[in-house]
């Protein structure tokens, strides 16, 4: 059965699992502006994460620093709490 999904849904870029069997519902990916205001966002995420959590879905949030928001939705989150 799993190798019947990983060929159904998987391609060069990884394997992308229908919402029923990924063990990640949701990555959020905040956007920082200011060194200033990234504490504040990164609260409001942790908040957010929460709140779907008690929803019932399995949330991540990649609070890399390093990458523009382009550059982690291309790639992938590798820095994800």
């Amino acid at each position: 059965i799993y190798g019947a999904i990983v060929s159904l849904h998987g391609d060069d870029k990884g394997v992308k699992l229908p919402f029923d069997i990924a063990p990640t519902h949701i990555v959020l990916v905040p956007i920082f502006f200011s060194d200033t205001t990234n504490e504040k966002i990164l609260a409001k995420a942790r908040e957010l994460k929460q709140t779907l959590e008690e929803e019932g879905y399995s949330v991540l949030i990649d609070d890399s620093l390093d990458k523009t928001p382009g550059e982690k939705f291309y790639y992938g989150s590798s820095n994800i709490i």
